[in-house]
């Protein structure tokens, strides 16, 4: 029983190291309602009013560290402006971290020592005062936050360490318009059962006693892409992400002809295209004619032998006065395009909504479909039945999705889906967004109604578990379309709606060409963008992912980079392997364990299910070895239970066999996520690859699998 006991706690404090130890400190006016004025802070250090407050949040302050600690001493400081007299209580803590699969916290331990604050009293800030009962004087603590007498403090001979829920504070008074500024130094911690004199151990705890690779085994630590990196300049190219094409599918122009529109992602680097299929001609036919959906299949066609995927819409009206279908010829068009395409799945991404309305995007509907429940919920219903159970719509409005809802669900208006509710195959978790009005005016073209709404929070907070794209006005179309969208804005709606994909169409001259910027005196967002910078403080300032190597070269030197950049970068998923564990030998006919740390860096997750595995690589021959139990949809880029904690860490667990008929000799590990479907399961251009420097990617003949390598592995 004690054996068992020791495992267990040496298995906690394992599991805390291998975390993000990260700084959390709350300045709470909330019992005096104390309003506070965010200022500044320094590198490596953010501060937001509490989100969960929503109109109380003025009187709450979080300062916190996206970036994960070092295991030295570093000076961070944040500052406010009280807007009230009165007394607050100041907070030092560590970030909420969860374990999948646990319950509750973990805990993760953060060191405090030398705080000062100008602008305020703060008592015993160095923790050198004990009082009578042998605690900190001035501070309200637990022995258990209590370092004495060591001599890793940074300043005499004590500190603090702390966690999320066992925090040590202490009351300050402040003045009304008087600048306040908290400096600290901060340090990863191992926890109240380290030795004092040790200082940090973690890796130490992890390596050995987490993974169980004491004698024979490889820890090893990954780094994310630097600037430098070829795949840094030009874009990590990954499926079902990103920048999108746009383009008529199975069309019979010539100017839209397959090739053409193929040669124009390709030569942008882009894996996905918007495509429309146009269905005007026969919206008075009750069957669409055999050539066109022998035209739609080659297009299928074309695009798996290219490896890409589409966000396909079915449309029918281009002018609100030409004429549109009825319903009974949408469901019939519906019902006869169930066979191809349940047939090409596996190249599309994700499903627009369309049928209904100008442009397919539900609104100004000839027939008034738009505008008629029971139409809507026909139409919805019946592109749900023929879509896979795991698959996922995108509607332009929300609107009609919480009346769809309402309609067959009983779910209240503007009721957003839980993280338990996400993934299921319940109807509110299989349709997503698309924003095509994205940042016109204050209801993004009627999107949604005037921020703030509750229909914009809706979508805030459904976005993490839904798909959500969108695109700008078109330059030609003015007013909204010549106006320079400021990039520094769209980065923080692309983060609180966490988007995936976004158009490479629009606001580009590659695509419009430049006609217009004469004639409209227009703005080309995305060609301002590649040359306009994006400042990491300002990333940092509004809690917005990016990983320590995104602006750092080889020598650990500042690298600029780019809005146009950032934004390619992060839309969708970025995973970032973060820290492994493997045998350095194993023998055929044997199990070993295999475990990795992976983050998201990204603004959202995979949109579709993924299944992650574990390989050995001989020269052109693959043995898969076992299979992760996780869902790539929940890697998501922050906590969803509290939104401020940036890139959770995820474990992919692998409890690997060889085979007998493994030979002897030396093999290279590797972590294959491929895409699910049988035809181009194999097909490299359709797997994920992970954005380190430090993991090569591996390709087999033809152009086959798509392995991230880990490591070597020698087989006996």
């Amino acid at each position: 029983m004690l054996k068992r006991t020791i495992i267990f706690a040496v298995l906690i404090v394992g599991i805390s190291c291998f975390a993000k130890s990260a700084i959390r400190i709350d300045v709470d006016g909330l019992q005096n309602k104390v309003s506070m004025k965010l200022g500044e802070s320094s590198y490596g250090l953010s501060i937001i009013n509490g989100p969960w407050l929503k109109n109380r949040a003025k009187y709450y302050i979080v300062a916190h560290s996206p970036m994960t600690l070092a295991k030295e001493w570093n000076k961070y400081s944040f500052s406010f402006i009280p807007e009230k007299d009165g007394i607050v209580r100041i907070s030092f803590r560590g970030v909420p971290y969860k374990e999948h699969g646990v319950k509750g916290n973990i805990p993760i331990w953060v060191a405090y020592d030398n705080i000062t604050i100008t602008g305020a009293e703060v008592k015993n800030s160095d923790f050198e005062l004990v009082n009578q009962k042998n605690l900190f004087n001035d501070w309200s603590c637990n022995t258990i936050n209590m370092r004495k007498g060591v001599k890793d403090a940074q300043a005499g001979e004590n500190y603090i360490i702390a966690w999320t829920e066992t925090p040590v504070s202490q009351y300050i008074e402040l003045k009304k318009g008087q600048k306040v500024t908290i400096a600290f130094y901060a340090k990863a911690s191992d926890g109240p059962f380290a030795k004092a004199s040790d200082g940090p151990a973690c890796a130490k705890a992890s390596d050995d006693l987490v993974y169980a690779q004491a004698s024979n085994g490889t820890v090893k630590k990954y780094f994310g892409i630097l600037p430098v990196d070829d795949e840094s300049r030009k874009g990590l190219v990954n499926p079902e992400r990103g920048f999108r094409w746009e383009n008529r599918i199975a069309s019979f122009k010539p100017i839209w002809a397959d090739e053409k529109w193929i040669n124009g992602m390709k030569a942008n680097g882009l894996t996905l295209t918007q495509a429309y299929c146009e269905l005007i001609d026969y919206a008075e036919m009750e069957q669409i004619p055999e050539d066109k959906i022998a035209k739609l299949e080659k297009s299928f066609a074309a695009l798996r032998e290219n490896g890409l995927k589409v966000q396909i819409c079915f449309r029918y009206e281009m002018s609100g006065t030409v004429g549109g279908p009825t319903l009974e010829i949408i469901l019939s068009h519906i019902e006869q395009l169930r066979p191809i395409l349940q047939r090409n799945m596996d190249v599309i991404a994700v499903f627009q909504t369309g049928f209904i309305g100008l442009y397919g995007e539900w609104h100004r509907s000839f027939h008034g479909l738009d505008k008629n429940p029971a139409a809507e919920e026909e139409v919805i219903s019946a592109l749900l039945n023929i879509l896979p159970k795991d698959r996922k719509l995108i509607i332009r409005y929300p609107r009609h999705k919480n009346g769809y809802l309402k309609r067959v669900a009983g779910r209240s208006k503007n009721m957003p889906i839980t993280a338990g509710e996400a993934h299921s195959m319940r109807p509110e978790a299989r349709m997503g967004f698309a924003d095509h009005g994205f940042m016109v005016g204050k209801t993004d073209a009627s999107t949604f109604s005037p921020r703030p709404s509750q229909e914009y929070d809706y979508m805030t907070q459904e976005s993490l578990f839904v798909p959500m794209e969108g695109e700008f006005f078109w330059v030609s179309a003015p007013p909204w379309g010549i106006l320079k969208d400021d990039g520094h804005e769209a980065i923080k709606r692309f983060w609180e709606h966490h988007y995936a994909i976004f158009s490479f169409a629009h606001n580009n001259s590659i695509y419009e060409g430049w006609k217009w910027k004469e004639k409209y005196n227009a703005r080309y967002s995305l060609d301002e963008w590649k040359t306009e910078k994006i400042d990491p403080k300002f990333l940092q300032t509004n809690n917005i992912p990016f990983s320590p190597a995104y602006f750092e070269d080889a020598n650990g030197k500042f690298v600029s980079r780019t809005i146009f950049d950032y934004v390619r970068d992060h839309l969708g998923y970025r995973l970032e392997l973060t820290k492994g564990s493997y045998p350095d030998k194993a023998t055929a006919g044997k199990s070993f364990n295999a475990t990795f740390g992976l983050v998201n860096r990204g603004f959202a997750t995979p949109i579709n299910p993924r299944r992650v595995y574990l390989v050995l690589i001989d020269k052109d021959k693959v043995y898969t070895l076992a299979k992760a139990k996780t869902d790539a949809r929940k890697w998501y880029p922050c906590d969803p239970e509290n939104r401020t904690i940036l890139s959770p860490e995820y474990k992919l667990n692998f409890n690997a066999k060889l085979t007998d008929n493994i030979a002897p000799g030396k093999y290279k590990l590797g972590i294959w996520l491929p895409d699910n479907a049988k035809t181009i399961h194999k097909d490299a251009r359709y797997a994920i690859r992970l954005a380190n420097r430090d993991v090569p990617w591996w390709t087999g003949e033809d152009n086959s699998y798509g392995i991230n390598i880990v490591g070597d592995i020698t087989v006996k």
